[in-house]
């Protein structure tokens, strides 16, 4: 396992399961900064039958419940981010001016929480179902589904949060999926569009932007080598420095592809990894750090999951060995979500204990 030990699996009581659609499901999504974790639980229950939605977590010798974080109205923990002591929570089916818009909730410190919507977002778009945060700037990401895509920029200034801009290209075209997968790291946002018609029909494409002088430009349009129909290239992205790693969904192939940057700021296509044997939903999550990447497979094992290791190997990564829980369950989704920061991991498994879920921390 490379070194990947299991440290604990996160102390959220149940508070509901359901062989059904309407489990907690912790898990669905998780976000770790320093000693803060959090836990994205969209079809979690208080007492009184409201969603709750996301769990925070303070990291230590053991790990405690530090809140719940609900919002009367609203279902939270769609995806979930952290930045400093700020926590940022996503409310997809939240209607802000718009039906079932979607919103981005933040919450400083111990505070109550404070509601961003994004300009110009439409009914269902579903704002908030990915979070990607990298020091004060946030890049929100909406449903793969809707017709017309989006991905907005928020960044934290001396008077709080606000929204920066929303990012979008003409070139994906409608019912592309844009904003269905967002990465960041410093300058550099990372957008993916899985249902774009490109080189083929939803072949998929992914569009980084950069940031100078304050203002996001649109700067490159990533496609894989060989694009087929139906590849879903852009299902999830991840980015570190000059390198981007991409997940292509294709059922009966799918495939996570490595792009780097020269000195000119030319992307090519440097590796792409196939699945190992027995996986399902390779590539269904990814996480990248300047060595190693950790891609999901939730759906290996008859649904158990699990996260394979990959580490660089000179210029190219090398499958290195796998992450799962101490005891597996049948059914789990393990790898569903990663958050990964330097030798720590933060790992859900929305299904597991008949979808009541939960979230666990592997360190190395």
């Amino acid at each position: 396992m490379l070194g990947w030990h299991e440290v604990e699996r996160l102390p959220i009581p149940a508070r509901s399961q359901s062989k059904v659609d309407d489990g907690d499901e912790v898990g669905h999504s998780v976000a770790l900064s320093g000693d803060r974790i959090v836990v994205g639980a969209p079809k979690r229950k208080r007492d009184d039958g409201a969603l709750a939605g996301a769990i925070v977590l303070r990291r230590g010798a053991r790990s405690a419940v530090e809140r719940e974080l609900r919002v009367k109205g609203a279902q939270l923990g769609f995806g979930v981010g952290v930045s400093g002591n700020d926590v940022l929570v996503g409310a997809s089916f939240a209607s802000a001016g718009r039906e079932e818009s979607g919103a981005l909730f933040v919450y400083a410190g111990s505070g109550e929480g404070s509601k961003l919507t994004g300009s110009g977002v439409s009914a269902r778009s579903g704002l908030g179902d990915r979070i990607a945060v990298s020091g004060a700037t946030a890049i929100v990401g909406q449903f793969a589904s809707v017709d017309q895509g989006g991905a907005w920029v928020f960044a934290r200034g001396d008077k709080g949060w606000r929204e920066v801009t929303r990012l979008r290209t003409q070139k994906a075209g409608k019912q592309s999926g844009f904003g269905g997968a967002v990465a960041l790291d410093g300058d550099r946002a990372v957008v993916g569009a899985a249902f774009a018609t490109a080189t083929a029909k939803q072949s998929g494409a992914v569009w980084v932007f950069e940031r100078n002088a304050g203002e996001f430009r649109e700067t490159a349009k990533l496609e894989p080598k060989e694009a087929t129909e139906y590849l879903h290239f852009g299902e999830a992205v991840a980015v570190s420095g000059d390198t981007i790693v991409v997940s292509a969904s294709l059922i009966s192939a799918a495939s996570i592809h490595v792009f780097r940057a020269n000195r000119e700021q030319h992307w090519s296509e440097v590796q792409q990894l196939a699945a190992p044997p027995g996986a399902r939903a390779f590539g269904r999550a990814l996480a990248l750090s300047a060595n190693e990447l950790l891609v999901g497979d939730p759906q290996a094992r008859d649904g158990a999951g699990v996260v394979w290791v990959y580490t660089h190997k000179g210029p190219t990564f090398e499958l290195a060995g796998e992450i799962v829980p101490r005891v597996p369950s049948k059914e789990a989704w393990f790898g569903a979500s990663i958050a990964l920061e330097g030798t720590t991991a933060v790992i859900g498994a929305p299904l597991e204990n008949t979808r009541a879920g939960a979230a666990y921390l592997f360190a190395r």
